[in-house]
């Protein structure tokens, strides 16, 4: 599980360089930092001590991914990442595609 959120981070960095320099400070590196939590909150979560505290480890990473997805949704709706640019990420496209509340026209 610790290395799709590895090629999420990836997925991530690449499709965020196409995003216009004056997003850097805004959608950038919110996308950035959401997606570099969920991987290392898991890894955290692995390390950690006892189920339960584990199992909070990983409800946090999931939290952390579904605030990307957010991003994600906005981007794309914005139009600042096309359906095309997405698909050519797989897992950022997976996680986009799992929840979009919008239809392509």
């Amino acid at each position: 599980m610790w290395q799709k959120a590895i090629q999420l981070s990836l997925d991530v960095y690449h499709a965020t360089k196409r995003l216009p320099v004056d997003e850097r400070y805004g959608l950038t590196g919110q996308m950035r930092r959401a997606v570099a939590s969920v991987g290392a909150t898991m890894a955290e979560g692995y390390a950690s001590r006892g189920r339960r505290n584990r199992a909070r480890f990983f409800a946090l990473a999931k939290t952390s991914a579904e605030e990307l997805r957010h991003y994600i949704i906005l981007t794309h709706m914005l139009g600042l990442l096309s359906s095309s640019e997405l698909a050519e990420r797989p897992m950022l496209y997976r996680l986009w595609e799992s929840n979009c509340p919008i239809e392509e026209s």
